[in-house]
């Protein structure tokens, strides 16, 4: 397994460096941090981090300071990241899985780098040299006859006017026009948005949870669906997911538990039209009928479909379960 070294430069990023340095946690070995001459509490975020903190002249270039920080760096690998730059979950098990499957014949891996509006890739993890020059990088004399590899991993750029409201609505485009990769990466980070409202946050735990499940990736489903139970208690819509989860991996009891809970519950208040109204009536009814048909119990689906029909009347498919589950029933009577 290779080592990493975090180096940063940095100077007046109290608004950022705390989150940007939270962000690497568990991925990196090593913290070196310059400073350029901070005059606001920027040097007190850092000192928290990090014992390697070095105080630069501020009359030096910010290259200069980047070639300090790398030539003093420890470890295997340097790690590039900027005091607003934020390494958002997935991005970080990626990295973790790097740690222990790189090659050691790769100098250079690029990472996509979402700056808003434009994104584009750069170096962003390099093997340690005594002599590297950030010069020579940028002249591209480094990466003569270097071995370079393209990673899928993305580095976001915390943007403090960025408006959350505005990256769920883009989130929500990419979603429709089926771009899920980009649309996921996108509401994965506003769930580590502090100035997001929590009922967004909540939906968008949904969103991921339907999304894994519709491709049979149980363990991410349960996950966002657990999630959500962070930020309240359990919805009507994540009691039935939960259920559903169970009712695929043949753990009927619990789908029950999960699916009777939900028809227990009081609807909160909806502020922005995020609640779905069939969670909240017949659908957990509907569920716990499959359940005991699963079961071979058509007397007690046939009463759980019933009130699901109490609910929703012109149902095609409860109408079907009823004729089902009568024809079922009578099999069981007959001689």
């Amino acid at each position: 397994m290779i080592s990493i070294s975090l180096c940063m430069v940095v100077k007046n990023n109290e608004d950022t460096l705390n989150e940007s340095l939270k962000s690497c946690k568990g991925i990196i070995d090593e913290i070196i941090i310059v400073d350029l001459g901070s005059t606001d509490k920027t040097i007190d975020i850092a000192k928290t981090f990090t014992d390697n903190f070095y105080e630069f002249d501020p009359n030096e270039t910010e290259l200069n300071a980047k070639n300090f920080a790398c030539r003093i760096a420890t470890c295997d690998y340097i790690f590039w990241l900027n005091p607003q730059d934020i390494i958002y979950e997935e991005a970080r098990k990626e990295i973790n899985k790097l740690k222990s499957t790189l090659s050691p014949n790769f100098d250079y891996l690029t990472m996509n780098y979402n700056t808003r509006p434009s994104n584009h890739r750069e170096i962003r993890l390099f093997k340690k040299t005594p002599n590297f020059d950030w010069n020579n990088l940028y002249n591209n004399k480094e990466k003569i006859n270097k071995e370079i590899i393209d990673t899928d991993i993305t580095i976001h750029k915390k943007n403090q006017n960025l408006d959350p409201v505005k990256t769920f609505q883009e989130a929500n485009d990419l979603y429709e026009n089926n771009q899920f990769f980009q649309a996921l990466t996108k509401y994965k980070s506003l769930l580590e948005n502090n100035d997001i409202d929590i009922e967004y946050k909540i939906y968008i735990c949904g969103i991921l949870s339907d999304y894994y499940l519709s491709h049979n990736k149980m363990e991410k489903a349960l996950k966002f669906i657990l999630k959500s139970f962070e930020y309240s208690t359990p919805r009507a819509e994540f009691c039935c997911r939960l259920g559903f989860y169970f009712f695929i991996e043949n753990k009927i009891k619990q789908a029950k538990y999960w699916y009777k809970l939900a028809t227990n519950l009081e609807k909160p208040e909806d502020k922005y039209g995020f609640l779905d109204d069939a969670y909240w009536t017949w659908s957990p009814y509907m569920q716990l009928s499959m359940c005991y048909i699963r079961q071979e119990d058509y007397e007690r689906a046939y009463k759980y479909n019933e009130k699901a029909l109490q609910l929703n009347p012109d149902s095609e498919q409860l109408l079907n379960n009823k004729i089902f589950l009568e024809t079922r029933m009578d099999s069981l009577i007959s001689p």
